[in-house]
């Protein structure tokens, strides 16, 4: 037996403390290595990285806390450059686990990913399959107060739709108006007078239905720019 077929069964801990044990000899230096908590195997791995520690865990929750990139086809860049799948990803989970980010933007609060994107493999596929170039990540047209990213709640739309949504009080303006009256507006890049009311409540309605209808307009100018299951959502939209 020679000195590289004596390694087989050692275990090594990475520098992210996770163990592998050497499984096989592959030739050239190189071996098949497994992961012990998770059965994750590698090939061709070189001996001096093993014993140096510097294998990854693609099962590594190493994105803030909580995202790994997993076993699979799809990539996280090109070159050195972040791709644009895995940009979309890492902000997603950004917006519901960053400190920071939640500090600055707290309608993210209590906002969450579904256990499957955790996974990029798993995101990725579903970017792939869905995505319109230049287009941003909505969450909030298919399900109302929704608070989870996930396959089923979540679609590609453009900027200026995506941004309908992304606080539902955006582009009201109900101020008091004289003595006992309330005045509305819509504003949605250009400001549109409602009237004025007698009650904060015949304001707001007044705000609701010119919401609904401006939104509804929205969908069929973009009818043929976006999913069918966007525009079946907008055009149903109800504030």
């Amino acid at each position: 037996m020679n000195k590289q077929e004596k390694r087989l069964g050692e275990v090594y801990v990475t520098n992210e403390g996770y163990k592998i044990e050497i499984i096989e000899y592959s030739g050239s230096n190189k071996y098949v290595i497994r992961f012990v908590d998770n059965n994750y195997t590698r090939k061709n791995v070189q001996f001096t990285s093993i014993s140096s520690g510097i294998i990854k865990n693609v099962y590594h929750k190493s994105i803030f806390g909580i995202g790994f990139i997993g076993e699979g086809e799809f990539i996280t860049s090109v070159d050195g450059k972040n791709i644009k799948s895995y940009e979309k990803w890492r902000d997603m989970l950004r917006r519901c686990n960053c400190e920071k980010t939640l500090i600055k933007h707290p309608s993210y609060k209590d906002c969450y990913v579904c256990d499957e994107w955790h996974n990029y493999q798993n995101f990725a596929k579903w970017y792939y399959e869905n995505n319109i170039e230049e287009y941003q990540l909505d969450k909030d047209i298919l399900k109302k107060d929704n608070k989870c990213y996930s396959p089923e709640t979540c679609l590609f739309v453009p900027q200026r739709i995506n941004s309908l949504f992304t606080n539902d009080s955006k582009g009201s303006s109900i101020r008091p108006s004289g003595k006992n009256k309330y005045a509305a507006r819509l504003r949605f890049g250009i400001t549109k007078h409602l009237g004025v009311f007698n009650t904060y409540q015949e304001a707001f309605e007044a705000f609701k239905k010119a919401k609904e209808i401006y939104i509804h307009n929205i969908a069929d100018e973009y009818k043929n720019k976006i999913s069918d299951k966007a525009f079946k959502a907008l055009k149903e939209y109800k504030s």
